[in-house]
């Protein structure tokens, strides 16, 4: 056979191919292969699934903000939709303990500065959990180590969560108010304490020691003065990222 002839023949074949897979694959209104997962948002296409125009078009909508697996930004890191709550449907407010140490009487009295949560920004009124995550201190020298010196109603010495200044006295954090010669067994025990639920009526919240003075306090050993989780108990408002 003429080698011109076999040629065109052969053209004619991969030709009518090619158009038989565009047919079934790529064409308008063609079959699909896209992929019918997504995390922030839906999509119109699965696998096998007709696209809008032609096959693996995907067309997606706006998710609604709810937490699955996190969105990522154009940089690849993950992060939590605005307004987005955990897995227990609460907002976390991270934690918060006061920066005193032993070095000096100036470092000593830092124990008297109120230490705030979600950076010093107003919180919503709402519903409110405050949980003991550890840590201990020495009122004197001479005691043993503690979190709550008395309760409130014996005058409330110790650790509040206080409002816009330390007089005004939202609620005492959880702890117990016996001492302990080990440091460790005074976390263990106060590691026990319920978590405190309380009412706020919105505005700034802080952890403050009530005591005088300062100067002879004990900070505990590598930073560990007694902290504090504070979490809203219902969804984060636009403005607060959840910790």
């Amino acid at each position: 056979m003429n080698r011109t002839l076999l040629a065109l023949g052969v053209m004619a074949l991969t030709g009518a191919g090619l158009v038989a897979v565009a047919a079934t694959g790529c064409g308008s209104n063609g079959t699909g292969f896209g992929s019918g997962g997504g995390d922030g948002s839906t999509s119109a296409s699965g696998n096998g699934g007709q696209g809008d125009s032609g096959t693996g078009g995907t067309t997606t909508t706006q998710g609604d903000g709810s937490l699955g697996s996190p969105a990522s930004d154009a940089s690849g890191q993950g992060f939590h939709s605005i307004g987005a709550t955990d897995a227990s449907g609460t907002c976390g407010l991270g934690s918060a303990a006061s920066s005193a140490t032993n070095e000096s009487a100036s470092t000593l009295n830092l124990f008297g500065q109120i230490v705030f949560y979600d950076d010093g920004g107003d919180l919503p009124k709402g519903r409110y959990e405050a949980k003991y995550l550890g840590g201990c201190m020495k009122y004197d020298w001479l005691f043993d180590w503690q979190v709550q010196a008395s309760w409130a109603d014996a005058g409330g010495g110790g650790f509040w969560f206080v409002g816009d200044t330390s007089s005004d006295r939202v609620v005492m954090a959880p702890g117990v108010t016996q001492s302990y010669a080990d440091f460790d067994a005074c976390v263990a025990a106060n590691m026990t304490a319920s978590p405190e639920d309380f009412d706020f009526d919105g505005g700034k919240l802080w952890i403050w020691l009530n005591d005088n003075p300062y100067t002879d306090n004990v900070a505990g050993p590598d930073g560990g003065n007694p902290r504090w989780r504070l979490t809203l108990l219902g969804a984060c408002p636009p403005d607060i990222t959840p910790q």
